[in-house]
C-alpha cells in the first residue's frame, strides 16, 4: 500500500504569487465572531466515544435517517477515506466518473483497489448515460463513486438518473458513494439526498462547501448500520475520537445553516452573473452552466487551452483558477465564485485580458 502524492491538493496548498484566488471552491470562510454562537458552556472533552450524540443525533434529524446511519468526520475527505477502507480490499474493483476531483481516484488506488472509469461527458452536459455506465461496470464491481453535485462542473444528476444507478449497482451487489458536499446549495425538491433511495449507497458530506466552515473540520457519512459500525472501528485505528470542542461548536451551527446560506446568496447570484456575462461575450469560451454552488467548468475552444489560460493569468494577472490538467480535462479551467464581489470582478478583467493576450 502506497500514498502518492495528490497532485491538486499539493498545487492549491502551496499555491503562491496569486493575488487574485478564483479557485477556492467554497463560499468565503465564516468569521466565529459573525456567528454569535454561545461558547460560554463549551467543554474541552466530555463524551464522544463513538460520536457526540447531539450532533449525530442532530445530523440524523436533517436527513430523517436513524442515528445508527451517521458517522461524523473530520470533514467529507476522511469520510471518503473511511468508506474505501472499510469496503476495499487489494484486487477489488473501483468505478469513478470521469472527469472527477482527485481525491475519489487516489484514495481507492492507495488503497489497492482496480480503478475502471465511466464518462460524464460535456457535450451530454455531465449527464451519467446508463449504457455507457453498464459497459464500465463489466466484471464484479465492489465500489462505484460519483460527485452530485458534479465536481468540477456543478451539473445535478435527476432523481430518475440517480434511481436508475441505484438499480444498476445494486444489480451486482456494489455500493454507490455519492459526495453530496455541494448539494447544499440547492433549495427545494432538487435538494433532496439519494439515501433513501436503496440499502447499497454510501453519502458523504461537510459544513465546509456552502457554509464556509471548513475550518471545523465537521464531515459526516450516512451508511448502512453494519458498514457505519465498521467505520467506527476503523477510527479507533485512526484518531480515536473526534475533537469534542469541535462538535460542539459544530452542533450549534448545524442550527444557524439557513442563516449563513442566505446571507451569500446575494454574492454568489452577483458573481454568477458575471461569469455568465463573460461565458456569453468572449466567443472562444463555453460551458455547462452549473445548476448549484460556486464553482463552473468552462471549456477554451482555441489554439490554447485552458491550462495554458490559467497559465497566462497567473503570470500576467496574478490570478488564479484551477488548470483542467487537475481534472483530466486540459481544455477545461475551473473557476470559483463564492468570493468576493470587488475581487471576483477584477478577476473577470483579467480573465479577459489574458484570453486578448492568447488571441493576439
Amino acid at each position: 500500500m502506497g500514498f502518492p502524492a495528490i497532485r491538486y491538493l499539493e498545487w492549491t496548498k502551496t499555491l503562491g504569487g496569486c493575488r487574485i484566488n478564483l479557485c477556492p471552491s467554497s463560499i468565503d470562510k465564516i468569521s466565529l465572531s459573525s456567528l454569535s454562537l454561545d461558547l460560554s458552556g463549551l467543554e474541552i472533552s466530555g463524551p464522544n466515544q463513538y460520536g457526540y450524540a447531539p450532533l449525530i443525533e442532530a445530523l440524523a434529524s436533517r436527513y430523517g435517517v436513524q442515528p445508527e446511519n451517521v458517522v461524523t468526520t473530520q470533514g467529507s475527505a476522511q469520510a471518503l477515506f473511511l468508506a474505501c477502507a472499510a469496503l476495499l480490499d487489494p484486487g477489488d474493483r473501483v468505478l469513478v466518473e470521469r472527469p472527477t476531483y482527485e481525491p475519489l481516484l487516489a484514495v481507492p488506488a492507495a488503497l489497492g483497489a482496480e480503478v475502471s472509469r465511466f464518462e460524464r461527458r460535456f457535450e451530454e452536459g455531465y449527464r451519467v448515460d446508463l449504457e455507457t455506465f453498464q459497459q464500465g461496470k463489466k466484471g464484479q464491481t465492489r465500489l462505484i463513486l460519483l460527485t452530485n453535485l458534479h465536481n468540477p462542473s456543478g451539473a445535478l444528476l435527476s432523481r430518475e438518473e440517480l434511481q436508475a444507478l441505484v438499480r444498476s449497482a445494486e444489480s451486482q451487489g456494489a455500493f454507490l458513494l455519492v459526495d453530496e458536499v455541494y448539494l447544499d446549495f440547492l433549495a427545494g425538491p432538487e435538494k433532496r439526498g439519494i439515501f433513501s433511495l436503496g440499502e447499497n449507497i454510501i453519502v458523504i458530506s461537510s459544513l465546509t462547501k456552502a457554509y464556509g466552515l471548513g475550518g471545523l473540520r465537521c464531515g459526516w457519512m450516512l451508511a448502512p448500520p453494519a458498514l457505519a459500525k465498521t467505520v467506527w472501528r476503523i477510527i479507533d485505528h485512526m484518531h480515536v475520537e473526534g475533537v469534542f470542542l469541535g462538535e460542539q461548536v459544530a452542533l450549534q451551527c448545524l442550527t444557524r445553516l439557513e442563516s449563513i446560506r442566505s446571507r451569500f446568496s446575494g454574492r454568489i447570484a452577483s458573481n454568477l452573473s458575471l461569469l455568465k456575462d463573460l461565458i456569453r461575450t468572449e466567443g472562444c469560451l463555453s460551458w455547462i452552466e452549473p445548476k448549484g454552488g460556486v464553482i463552473g467548468f468552462p471549456r477554451v475552444e482555441a489554439d490554447f487551452d485552458g491550462n495554458r489560460l490559467a497559465e497566462i493569468l497567473k503570470e500576467r494577472y496574478a490570478t488564479c483558477v484551477v488548470p483542467g490538467r487537475f481534472f483530466e480535462s486540459p481544455q477545461h479551467f475551473r473557476i470559483g465564485f463564492g468570493g468576493d464581489p470587488k475581487e471576483f470582478q477584477q478577476g473577470i478583467s483579467f480573465l479577459r485580458q489574458a484570453i486578448d493576450d492568447l488571441s493576439s
